[in-house]
């Protein structure tokens, strides 16, 4: 009977450090402490891709519109393509390129866009992988539909 009170002993003092941990970590994200899952609720209405205006020409800029359902505005930070060697998030004001809330941002050659430079050969009709990156929300990956020239 010793030995069971003393195994049983032993076996109390980390069964009660573990609850109390358990305990505590629960408090600390019960009071937000280890933070919030941010719910992205971006969607992806265009994802169109023109092919160059230039015969043989490598570089291209999509025609996108981003609708942010959220309340919390979200800034496109990066872009990335298998199909290019570079792609660039141009701006056309000062400041970042910022998704608002409740709002509806579209992206063409024209406007704010993203360039694609050092594409592989586009055929129309062709679908290349889009990856964007926005701040605290992560990466989006759309499928862009490659157009005829100057069409969206």
């Amino acid at each position: 009977m010793s030995a069971g009170r003393e195994l049983v002993r032993a076996a109390a003092a980390p069964a009660l450090c573990a609850a109390a941990v358990i305990g505590l970590l629960s408090a600390w994200v019960g009071i937000g402490g280890a933070g919030t899952i941010d719910r992205v609720q971006l969607e992806v209405t265009l994802a169109a891709l023109p092919v160059s205006a230039v015969p043989g020409g490598t570089t291209t800029a999509p025609y996108l519109t981003i609708r942010n359902f959220s309340g919390r505005a979200y800034e496109l930070t990066a872009a990335s393509s298998p199909d290019a060697r570079r792609v660039t998030v141009r701006r056309r004001r000062p400041g970042g390129l910022v998704i608002p809330g409740h709002a509806t941002v579209t992206f063409s050659p024209f406007g704010n866009d993203i360039e694609l430079a050092g594409t592989r050969p586009l055929r129309v009709g062709q679908v290349v992988p889009l990856t964007l990156v926005f701040g605290r929300a992560g990466r989006v990956t759309v499928q862009s539909t490659v157009t005829p020239a100057g069409a969206p």
